[in-house]
């Protein structure tokens, strides 16, 4: 009886957390990520894998591409079309939906909020596989269903959340492959599909060492699992960019350095601590110390190098130090470090003496870790995401209104918002050469406007850049509106 109150109570938390990210989930298309993965979506529920590229009215071919390619996609001259840069897993799965319910912004809710209840479901089945008490389990996904990172990538149509779900999803099997050999073959399809939605998910190959040991059984239904995903990804990438093992990230070796891990390491203890409390690393690092069966001790190794290898990884790379939200890269690994934590917390447990003082030690640590968690969320305003979020589309809609059929708008960052919503033709500032912005402008038919529409810290780079070229403010507010003039020539940046 008590065993079915408490799955019943998971279940109403689970139910109640779902509708409440069904009704703030994110549609917009706004930055590159979002554009990126909402474009390819609608370009695949249309039976293509590019779109057409942007064309400027009454301007030459002679203009570099980049400059009316939107961000998070890169232009392909040779059949005048454009590719998302981003992995194709999560846009298939926005496809299927779109194609199911007949309504993109419906299709994106159901599958970041079915990807967000599947991560909390197979947390609480990998605490278990961990053999932690089925509490300590409910605080697991609690703990996680709280935290800021986690309520940021699911109340957004990014690949951050998702990418966790498959990465867990991968690990829990492998584990579980221990007493069910066919369960690898389950482990080796999740990763495949991870693969698909963040190809650094290929990361968690280390921990499953540790799941499958020396076993080719194992290894080999893992690789069975895998191969059609794997091999369905190296088809699309052939398609799009002529080699299966090419992204559209192109080459991003030159943002990773040894030196930029010390600031990036600290910026992710920093806030990671503030998150989980300071208690998470110690407590994690004290379940690799105590003496269980081999079973167990393969897994606290293994929550332990996932976390670890991300953590690593990520440390060297250029974007990890943004802001807080830049903890999303661990996400997929962030389950690893809670688990090895909430390890941690039983072994803390079993040193006190027996009766109320040993579930209640534990207790207070998770109450800390989940207070703190729903704490930041809150000042971060988590709730009111969705809703910051709009100004994108509102930025985008509101070029239309400002120029005439055979003008364009300057922008940067909102290009791909502007592209998406189909509102105008556009000219990116951050891509644009002088020369190229004087053939634009002399092109111009006389009763064609231009129109700048950016947010406020990219109108200071662009009036330093391009001096003289904003005219009058028509609006301020979240992003500004700004006429652009047509005697760009004469100013003494052009002449010189």
């Amino acid at each position: 009886m008590r065993r079915r109150l408490a799955a019943g109570a998971g279940a109403g938390g689970l139910a109640a957390l779902g509708w409440w990210l069904f009704l703030r989930v994110s549609t917009v298309a706004s930055g590159a990520d979002q554009v990126g993965y909402l474009g390819l979506a609608r370009s695949l529920a249309r039976g293509a894998l590019a779109d057409a590229a942007p064309v400027l009215p009454n301007v030459s071919a002679h203009l570099s591409p980049w400059v009316s390619t939107p961000l998070g996609y890169v232009p392909k001259p040779l059949d005048a079309t454009i590719a998302s840069v981003y992995p194709p897993g999560l846009p298939t799965f926005f496809a299927a939906g779109w194609l199911v319910f007949r309504d993109l912004e419906l299709a994106v809710r159901g599958v970041m909020v079915l990807h967000g209840l599947l991560v909390l479901l197979l947390i609480y089945r990998l605490g278990r596989v961990a053999d932690l008490p089925r509490p300590h389990c409910f605080l697991l996904s609690a703990v996680l269903a709280t935290n800021p990172v986690f309520l940021r990538s699911f109340l957004l149509p990014e690949s951050d959340g998702p990418a966790a779900t498959w990465a867990l999803a991968s690990v829990f099997f492998a584990f579980r492959s221990r007493s069910k050999k066919s369960y690898a073959f389950l482990a080796g399809l999740a990763f495949g599909v991870g693969v698909a939605v963040r190809p650094t998910n290929a990361l968690i190959c280390l921990c499953l060492l540790f799941a499958f040991g020396l076993s080719f059984r194992l290894w080999a239904l893992f690789v069975a699992g895998l191969l059609i995903p794997v091999a369905l990804l190296g088809l699309y990438n052939a398609a799009q960019f002529g080699s299966p093992w090419r992204f559209g990230y192109g080459d991003v070796g030159w943002r990773f350095r040894w030196r930029y891990f010390p600031p990036r390491a600290w910026h992710f203890l920093s806030w990671l601590s503030r998150f989980l409390t300071p208690l998470v690393f110690p407590m994690a690092i004290s379940a690799l110390t105590r003496r269980t069966d081999e079973k167990i001790r393969r897994l606290r190794w293994g929550m332990s190098v996932w976390f670890v290898v991300f953590f690593c990884f990520y440390g060297f790379y250029w974007f990890s130090k943004d802001a807080w939200w830049s903890l999303r890269f661990l996400l997929p690994a962030l389950p690893g470090l809670l688990v090895a934590a909430a390890l941690g917390v039983r072994r803390f447990e079993v040193g006190f003496s027996r009766g109320l003082v040993r579930p209640l030690a534990g207790l207070l640590v998770s109450v800390w870790a989940l207070f703190s968690g729903l704490s930041w969320s809150l000042r971060l305003k988590l709730p009111e995401l969705a809703a910051e979020e709009e100004v994108w589309r509102e930025a985008a809609m509101s070029a239309g209104r400002w120029t005439g059929d055979e003008g364009w708008v300057l922008c940067g960052d909102l290009s791909g918002a502007i592209w998406f919503y189909g509102t105008h033709a556009f000219v990116r500032w951050d891509r644009l050469q002088p020369q190229e912005l004087s053939s634009i402008l002399e092109a111009m038919p006389t009763s064609a406007k231009a129109i700048a529409v950016l947010w406020p810290r990219e109108e200071k780079v662009v009036e330093r850049l391009f001096p003289g070229l904003l005219a009058d403010r028509l609006y301020q507010g979240r992003y500004v509106v700004r006429s652009v003039v047509a005697h760009w020539r004469d100013s003494p940046h052009h002449a010189k």
